[in-house]
């Protein structure tokens, strides 16, 4: 099994390796019968979900821990939402 990453510059190895790589895995996926190819994207679909719920359990045990910390405040929607705005 290839290790890919999700996105091709995910962080990985150099650059030009992980490219490669994506390159190589995507012309693998031509060449599947368009059944598996249906299958593929329904399998990495999933693992894309369970990685981006992993990473939202992760941030709510982070935010529950910072709030027993004493290290959150209060704040309205429009605190938030202006918050937001302001990041890049």
């Amino acid at each position: 099994m290839i290790n890919v990453p999700v996105h091709p510059c995910g962080g990985q190895p150099a650059e030009g390796s992980v490219m490669k790589r994506f390159s190589e895995v995507v012309d693998a996926a031509d060449e599947l019968s368009v059944d598996e190819q249906e299958t593929l994207i329904a399998i990495l679909r999933r693992r894309v979900a369970e990685r981006q719920r992993a990473a939202l359990v992760r941030e709510a045990a982070e935010a529950r821990a910072e709030h027993r910390r004493g290290e959150s405040k209060p704040a309205s929607a429009s605190d938030i939402m202006a918050e937001i705005r302001v990041e890049p």
